[in-house]
């Protein structure tokens, strides 16, 4: 496998508005009995992402992440997400789109080292942006999640403002939620009174704002939630995801 994958290319310019790359960040995974599939927020994401390229807005989508202890045996959760995203562009006849996924493009004998927290994704776009030479992604979050993940890419010297400064990488960070709202009028409100946000996603919330509290405290970079996240046993972490 290749560390660094290589970008769709096409003749065409960028539309108004359009990007290099779409970041997707995951959110776990389920196992169902026709596999591992996306969690509720992880679909959300895939949702908000085609409806960008169905626009046309990127030809480029960057998936991070080999086992976030939500996956079993082999599985990683990169390839999960790129798979279903795959099967997606086909089914809706899109085509020209190149899914790069970190566990594909990453050698074996370095697979363990590879993302497995929203840091290590950060960063494994960057490396894909200067592989390619992109300089403009947008990265696609879960609400609660997308202070964080602009946090992480700032701590990292990236441009999250606009500029006109073509040598410099710029990173938008948007909202899934606001990105469905936008098509889906109804989507927020129907949300909100999903078992899925009475439940887990109050959870989920409490633990983002935790996680942006000890950035904002003592782990500006999230280096000590990527420590944690690559030091805890996947049997535990798959425990405290059930």
């Amino acid at each position: 496998m290749n560390e660094l994958a290589e970008a769709a290319t096409t003749n065409e310019t960028l539309p108004p508005s359009g990007y290099d790359a779409i970041h997707l960040l995951v959110y776990g995974v389920k196992q169902t009995p026709n596999g591992a599939k996306p969690t509720t927020p992880g679909l959300i994401q895939l949702n908000a992402c085609m409806d960008l390229l169905k626009q046309g807005l990127a030809k480029n989508v960057v998936i991070g992440g080999v086992n976030y202890g939500v996956a079993q045996g082999d599985t990683r959760i990169s390839t999960v997400y790129a798979d279903t995203l795959r099967k997606r562009l086909m089914d809706k006849g899109l085509g020209g789109i190149n899914v790069i996924a970190e566990a594909e493009v990453t050698p074996d004998a370095q697979i363990e080292s590879g993302s497995k927290d929203t840091g290590g994704e950060v960063d494994f776009l960057l490396s894909q942006a200067k592989a390619n030479n992109w300089q403009n992604v947008l990265c696609v979050g879960y609400e609660p999640h997308v202070k964080r993940a602009t946090k992480l890419y700032k701590s990292r010297g990236v441009s999250i403002s606009d500029t006109d400064d073509e040598d410099v990488l710029k990173v938008k960070t948007e909202s899934s939620n606001e990105i469905l709202e936008t098509k889906h009028p109804e989507f927020e409100t129907r949300f909100e009174k999903s078992p899925y946000r009475k439940t887990e996603g109050n959870s989920f919330v409490k633990n983002e704002k935790l996680k942006v509290m000890i950035m904002d405290l003592v782990d500006r970079k999230g280096s000590i939630i990527s420590w944690v996240a690559h030091h805890t046993p996947n049997d535990l972490k798959l425990k405290l995801n059930s």
